[in-house]
């Protein structure tokens, strides 16, 4: 049997007609495939962002671990050379790997000193004040104060009053 022209369109009529229903269909996953994709482009920003802000924190908290070590190892010195020569008055600034120390010491009266040492460290700085007692070789720590700590123009301030001691 042969076919007439009329019937023909009638075919391609219906398979334009699936054609455009699957089109329908893959819109919609694709719609749902991008909205997908922003989602979890906006859960890694998110994440990305909280780990950034970690790190920070992180290499904050080391950096003041750090300040904090070389203001003990300053105030140590002090000690060891006071605890050699009670006439010890302090040592001025000198660095000390990649940092800097200073400690100024004052006779108090009695068997008593008061020594300030300070640190500085890549732009953060800790100044501290230790006040100890002296009985023939041997130095007891009586009391230990914070006096700075934060940025290097803090740690400039405890300089500068260490070297009005």
């Amino acid at each position: 049997m042969v076919r007439s022209p009329k019937d023909q369109p009638a075919i391609k009529n219906s398979a334009m007609v699936r054609s455009i229903e699957g089109q329908g269909e893959r819109g919609a996953a694709l719609v749902t495939a991008l909205l997908t994709l922003l989602l979890v482009s906006v859960a890694l920003a998110i994440a990305g962002g909280s780990l950034l802000m970690d790190l920070h924190a992180l290499r904050h908290e080391a950096r003041a671990v750090e300040v904090s070590a070389l203001t003990d190892a300053a105030v140590a010195d002090a000690l060891a050379h006071l605890s050699a020569d009670d006439s010890f008055a302090g040592f001025t600034a000198y660095g000390f790997g990649e940092g800097e120390l200073e400690s100024a010491v004052s006779f108090e009266g009695g068997l008593r000193y008061r020594v300030r040492a300070g640190a500085s460290l890549r732009g953060s700085g800790r100044c501290v004040e230790v006040e100890v007692s002296r009985q023939q070789e041997r130095l007891t720590v009586l009391r230990w104060s914070r006096l700075y700590e934060g940025s290097a123009a803090e740690a400039s301030a405890c300089i500068a009053a260490i070297n009005s001691l």
